[in-house]
């Protein structure tokens, strides 16, 4: 399963600076058929990002594999020092709030908990009787 967290502002940095910065990190590489997609070495694991094609760039997808809380930490962390960098925030699309540094004890807190459920399956809807149209 994959975790997205989503770097936001708006109004969004110009592209060219988020190009820039994306090419210019050591960990960071040019995917090789997309320019608006690249690839975050982090905590032992790729991290896909997703820039899109607007300019200014009002968000940024950032997207790993669940895996164990060391790497999408490192990932989270990341994904944070880049915002920072430009001047954006970071919202979780499955915890549903703003992550922080000040709040990543928080969110590494809610991934454990999920791990602990194992997977989530999809709730199987009452059966109805055919008669009953609500």
């Amino acid at each position: 399963m994959l975790y997205q967290l989503m770097l936001l502002a708006e109004p969004g940095p110009p592209r060219a600076d988020v190009l820039r910065l994306l090419k210019e990190a050591t960990d960071i590489r040019p995917d090789a058929e997309l320019d608006n997609r690249f690839w975050l070495s982090a905590g032992g694991g790729a991290v896909q990002i997703d820039i899109g094609t607007k300019d200014p760039v009002e968000s940024v997808n950032v997207e790993f594999k669940q895996g164990a809380t060391p790497f999408m930490a490192a990932a989270a962390e990341r994904a944070l020092e880049i915002a920072r960098d430009l001047e954006m925030r970071v919202e979780d699309c499955q915890w549903g709030d703003e992550v922080t540094f000040e709040s990543l004890p928080q969110l590494k807190e809610y991934w454990t908990s999920r791990a602990a459920r194992g997977p989530e399956t999809a709730a199987t809807p009452a059966a109805r009787p055919w008669w009953r149209i609500w």
